[in-house]
Formats: C-alpha cells, sequence, structure tokens
C-alpha cells in the first residue's frame, strides 16, 4: 500500500465531502425540482462527514421539502450553524 501523506489525506477527506454535499442537493433537486438558494449553501457550509450521511438519507426518505429542512435544521443546528428562512 502506497504511503498518504496528510496533506492528501486532508484532500481526499475534502473531496469526499464535496461529493457527499452534492449528492444531497442532486437527489433534492430530483425529488423536488427547486432547491432555494439558501438551503444549497447549507448543504455546502457542513463539513460534518456522518451528517452530511445522515442528511443525504434523509433527503432520499423524506416526503417533502419542507420536511428536509426540518430535518436539516435539527442537525445543523447542533452543529451551531442555523437555516435561516430558505423560502
Amino acid at each position: 500500500m502506497p504511503y498518504i501523506t496528510s496533506v492528501e489525506r486532508i484532500g481526499i477527506g475534502k473531496g469526499l465531502q464535496q461529493g457527499r454535499q452534492g449528492s444531497i442537493i442532486l437527489i433534492l433537486e430530483v425529488r423536488f425540482e427547486h432547491i432555494p438558494h439558501k438551503l444549497r449553501e447549507l448543504i455546502r457550509k457542513i463539513e460534518d462527514y456522518d451528517m452530511l450521511y445522515t442528511l443525504m438519507v434523509q433527503a432520499v426518505k423524506v416526503q417533502s421539502l419542507e420536511a428536509f429542512e426540518s430535518v436539516a435544521n435539527q442537525y445543523v443546528t447542533e452543529e451551531g450553524l442555523k437555516l435561516e428562512n430558505t423560502k
């Protein structure tokens, strides 16, 4: 197995984070068409990989965009970010 430097490890993590952020946005776009700009910005600010995974699962499961926003509010508030009015 080749050696991976800490800089490479950070880059890989950042790429995974951005991929998961993009997946959440894509799922929401496919399911609900229009995604408010502020909700997109919020998703892009989230760095916690586990939280992004949880939100990606919720994006698939929720019945409405409003329900997703409610779930996102719950998780994001715990991390110190706040979801302002996304409409």
